[in-house]
């Protein structure tokens, strides 16, 4: 009689086990709450290192390589800003476990090093370059950054992975302690979209330290803009605002383990 409930108690357990895995698995590949991912300076050096730049947004391409590649392991699909917006806007479905990747800035080491790893694994992602950094590296005697901006010819040599969007082309500064996007005169914003218009297409939007007002969303959408993304940590869904797609910021502080649970909708 104690060994039939025993065995009646284990086959409870496995059932329940099974339930709740099955459970786990469904909600990661509904695809009803999208991640989206925002990078920045990837370097070489281990995570040890990354402490010389006193910038958690740096992270190592070690770092970079595990992530990627676990996304690659675990069926997931990435996809582009259009695919979201469809999603948000059209409620058109996605594919499998879905996954937004973007960078902010417009680094030279996402073509160097993101490049080469996102290829391989056969995935893409979005980034959001600023304008005139990417002018003036494209010059002939571009200005010296500690980390050097990409130029036209890598984007044009990247876009069977890459995506380019508007990052501002000048406005990724601080004014008066506020990000100058937010504090600028509507004429001076209207000036530096039409800046940005006249060296790269537009489509979708980074707000510089993730600061926007009433009044950019109005000029995101006077300029035909048809996303715009945030830095507040949350999910996309079809309700989401297509002018404030919420992103997850990863850093060189991010374990695995907080990845994992960002890109299955865990978090």
């Amino acid at each position: 009689m104690k060994k039939n409930r025993i065995l009646l108690t284990i086959a409870i357990l496995s059932i329940l086990t099974f339930i709740v895995v099955t459970n786990i698995s469904y909600a990661k590949n509904t695809g009803d709450r999208i991640p989206v991912l925002m990078y920045h300076h990837i370097i070489k050096e281990n995570n040890n290192n990354l402490e010389t730049f006193e910038n958690s947004s740096i992270i190592s391409l070690e770092q970079f390589k595990r992530e990627m590649g676990w996304l690659k392991e675990n069926g997931y699909s990435t996809i582009t800003t259009n695919d979201l917006y469809e999603f948000i806007v059209h409620k058109k479905a996605l594919p499998p476990s879905p996954v937004l990747i973007t960078f902010d800035d417009g680094y030279k080491s996402n073509i160097e090093l993101a490049y080469p790893v996102l290829k391989e694994n056969g995935q893409k992602a979005a980034i959001f370059v600023i304008g005139h950094a990417v002018e003036d590296a494209s010059s002939a005697s571009p200005i010296y950054h500690i980390f050097p901006f990409l130029n036209f010819y890598d984007m044009l040599n990247t876009t069977d992975v890459f995506e380019f969007h508007n990052h501002t082309y000048d406005l990724h500064k601080f004014e008066n302690v506020k990000p100058k996007l937010v504090t600028s005169k509507k004429e001076e914003i209207i000036k530096d979209f039409q800046s940005y218009g006249k060296i790269l297409n537009h489509e979708s939007f980074s707000y510089p330290y993730g600061a926007y007002n009433n009044r950019t969303i109005k000029i995101l959408k006077n300029f035909n803009y048809k996303t715009a993304f945030t830095t507040r940590p949350a999910y996309a869904y079809k309700n989401t605002d297509p002018y404030k797609i919420p992103r997850f910021g990863i850093s060189s502080k991010t374990t695995m383990e907080e990845f994992i649970a960002i890109v299955s909708g865990q978090k």
